[in-house]
């Protein structure tokens, strides 16, 4: 079954509206002449889109998820035309303000990306930064 905002001679206007939040759910079903629960699918299953009622991220896995999920709504965001260079900017001051965490707790050397040997002895996570997303691989497993 296909999804009806994907096909949508407006789908770039659909999404930009629920990825910004500039308007309400009820105004795009009017205007767009769409349900509201194929809004939320579509914006659930085919948008990088967080709850704004979400708990705040607490854990150093939560907040990578955090980044890395808003570094894929300003991809989509930036291929729908809008400028995200600043918002770019305020991100990459959240992922170091999240490495020194990190550096602190005593997860990642302060030399190297990597964890220091103890933690891998332990089991714990190992860090890796490829095209400014964080990704955990667990590592020393017991």
């Amino acid at each position: 079954m296909n999804c009806s905002v994907c096909v949508h001679e407006k789908r770039k206007e659909i999404d930009l509206a629920l990825l910004t939040a500039t308007a309400s759910l009820t105004s795009l079903v009017e205007k767009f002449s769409l349900q509201r629960w194929v809004l939320k699918e579509h914006r659930r299953k085919h948008l990088p889109w967080i709850s704004p009622r979400r708990k705040p991220a607490e854990t150093i896995t939560e907040k990578m998820e955090e980044l890395s999920a808003e570094l894929k709504r300003l991809q989509v965001l930036g291929e729908l035309g809008m400028s995200v260079t600043k918002p770019l900017a305020v991100l990459r001051q959240r992922q170091s303000l999240l490495e020194l965490e990190m550096r602190m707790g005593h997860m990642v050397s302060t030399h190297r990306k990597q964890l220091p040997a103890k933690a891998i002895d332990e089991g714990s996570f190992e860090v890796k930064f490829r095209n400014g997303i964080a990704t955990t691989v667990e590592v020393g497993a017991k």
